[in-house]
């Protein structure tokens, strides 16, 4: 027998006694594994997320209403989602400056201090993060009031108070969250660990985002560095983030202005920013307008020689012949050399089709574009700049054609069709006619030739443009 003194309260209470009584081993039952339930869980998470805009109703009219209920102090036959869709409008970038609002942000606040409703309290949190503007006059007011309710906000949000002391700091809390995100492994899935559970969502998570890629910057040469922003930028199974693309363009490409990355990291860049953000050539708004002039050359550079490779790629396997290694390596040297300016391939409906199933092998739905030529079935071109200069190659025994730019007829990059005849029927009715065949290197001017042997097509293309 063993005896027990006890404290409650500051008083001492009459010892009790324990018995020990020998028991049989007890062998505990086995917990099910929780993976399928941490799945079910998150598939109501995402089938039901956090709730961060208002519904889509007249706004100014809810706002307008419940202002009216707080000077009146009537809220028969309101509720508590009201009240939230409200505050979600009140505080947003439109409303939450307006003087004639501040008596009802000023409701907010104070209801805050002294509400005991853990709904409340949960739409209040949300509110907050979903508005969120580092040093805002209201980001600060509704930010003092949840820090002094903290204990009352419940369960939902004790991972995130844990893991984010200063989530009610105006000021640090995008930095924390930020320098949280360089340490985790997957920034996606680990935030919603700690209770973010929309971690692109707008408000305090575009400000953690900017930090985010601010910090990561500098090791951006690094391909597992690369990869890390460009998950967080597109989760598997999820979609692009929508705010912050230039910022995360401008940090991956900013290394490169004045130097080359490897091969591999340069094919990953083009092929994964225009994955996620389109061709700039063909859609140079969104995430791309706000990119640098510096920065963007720079991927167009590298778009440039990805054409000339992947037009490659496709027609030595639509035309079996030896000639692609050869025209492969001369292209590929003149935009080396920094003599092609742009690419862009058209390619026949065979191609097209080989085209978008090389895509679909690589894991890309979208990225570098192509146009198709619509005359013949077999031929595919593709079209450079060099200077003042378009020059057009093409398969299947195409001639290469040089253009001057600008002239009429010089074909125009960056078109959806293409009629390789008509180039053709262009080129031939130019005064000055500049087209040759690959087997002779002898101008057109002359025709018909009388090749020395001596000469070879890359000579003549060397010299005209």
């Amino acid at each position: 027998m063993t005896t027990n003194w006890s404290v409650t309260d500051g008083t001492v209470e009459q010892p009790r006694q324990r018995w020990k009584v020998a028991s049989p081993e007890f062998d505990a039952p086995r917990l099910p594994d929780p993976t399928p339930l941490r799945a079910a869980k998150q598939a109501v998470l995402d089938r039901w997320p956090d709730k961060l805009q208002p519904p889509k109703v007249d706004l100014e009219r809810l706002v307008s209403e419940m202002l009216d209920r707080v000077n009146r102090w009537d809220f028969s036959g309101w509720t508590i989602a009201k009240t939230l869709d409200a505050a979600h409008a009140c505080f947003d970038s439109e409303r939450r400056e307006r003087a004639d609002l501040l008596p009802l942000r000023e409701f907010y606040r104070d209801e805050i201090i002294a509400s005991t409703s853990e709904s409340f309290l949960n739409g209040m949190m949300l509110v907050y993060i979903s508005n969120f503007v580092p040093q805002g006059a209201h980001t600060c007011l509704l930010g003092r009031a949840l820090l002094s309710a903290r204990d009352r906000l419940g369960a939902r949000w004790a991972n995130l108070l844990r893991a984010v002391p200063d989530i009610f700091d105006g000021q640090s809390a995008p930095r924390q969250i930020a320098y949280m995100m360089t340490k985790m492994p997957v920034p996606w899935m680990d935030l919603q660990q700690i209770g973010i559970r929309s971690p692109h969502a707008p408000g305090l998570m575009d400000h953690a985002h900017y930090v985010f890629v601010a910090l990561v910057s500098p090791g951006l040469r690094n391909q597992g560095e690369v990869d890390k922003l460009l998950a967080w930028l597109k989760p598997e199974g999820q979609q692009v983030r929508s705010s912050g693309g230039a910022e995360a363009i401008q940090a991956l490409l900013g290394p490169w202005t004045s130097s080359e990355p490897p091969d591999a990291l340069r094919k990953s860049l083009v092929e994964r920013l225009t994955d996620l953000f389109g061709d700039p050539r063909m859609h140079p708004g969104g995430a791309w307008a706000g990119v640098s002039r510096e920065a963007l050359d720079v991927f167009l550079r590298w778009i440039t020689g990805a054409n000339i490779d992947f037009f490659m790629d496709v027609l030595s396997q639509v035309e079996s012949s030896r000639m692609w290694a050869p025209r492969r390596r001369f292209w590929m040297q003149l935009y080396k050399e920094g003599r092609i300016d742009a690419a862009w391939v058209a390619f026949s409906a065979k191609g097209s089709r080989l085209a978008q199933r090389l895509m679909a092998q690589r894991g890309r739905r979208g990225g570098l574009e192509f146009g198709e030529q619509l005359a013949r079935l077999d031929t595919s071109l593709l079209i450079l700049k060099s200077g003042n200069k378009i020059i057009v190659e093409g398969s299947h025994s195409y001639r290469i054609h040089i253009f001057r730019e600008g002239e009429p007829e010089a074909p125009r990059l960056y078109l959806r069709g293409y009629d390789c005849d008509e180039i053709m029927r262009k080129s031939d009715r130019r005064a000055r006619t500049l087209a040759k065949a690959h087997n002779c290197l002898c101008s057109r001017e002359n025709y018909p030739p009388r090749c020395p042997g001596s000469c070879n097509w890359q000579d003549w293309v060397n010299e005209h443009i």
